[in-house]
């Protein structure tokens, strides 16, 4: 399971994203937008997550702040869950951070752009 918990003071949006090979067409399927209210933890995948080593996300603030990383990854502006094949001016651009499962546990939680096994 992984969750994202949002200490900030402002509301957050999260996406994700990790590897499903044959995704119709790509290797990768992503999904978002979780909105999380300050002080408040959502869990954004249910089960197992050991079954990828990598995973990826892309957290903003309602204030502007954003948690990033050095891979671009197109996503779109409404809530999603599709092959990470999309291109359209219906999408932006977001770099999203690499985490490492290695280790984790059965209960992942990531602090914006960190990651605490609980």
């Amino acid at each position: 399971m992984i969750s994202i918990w949002n200490n900030h003071t402002v509301a957050i949006s999260a996406a994700i994203e990790w590897a499903h090979p044959n995704c119709d067409g790509s290797d990768w399927e992503k999904t978002g937008w979780y909105n999380i209210e300050p002080g408040t933890t959502q869990r954004i995948w249910k089960g197992d997550h050991n079954f990828n080593r990598w995973w990826y996300g892309y957290v903003f603030a309602v204030d502007g702040r954003d948690w990033t990383g050095p891979f671009p990854e197109t996503v779109p502006w409404k809530a999603f869950r599709s092959c990470a094949s999309l291109s359209s001016t219906a999408h932006r651009v977001v770099n999203m951070f690499e985490r490492d499962a290695a280790g984790s546990g059965g209960n992942w939680v990531w602090v914006f752009g960190n990651v605490i096994p609980v």
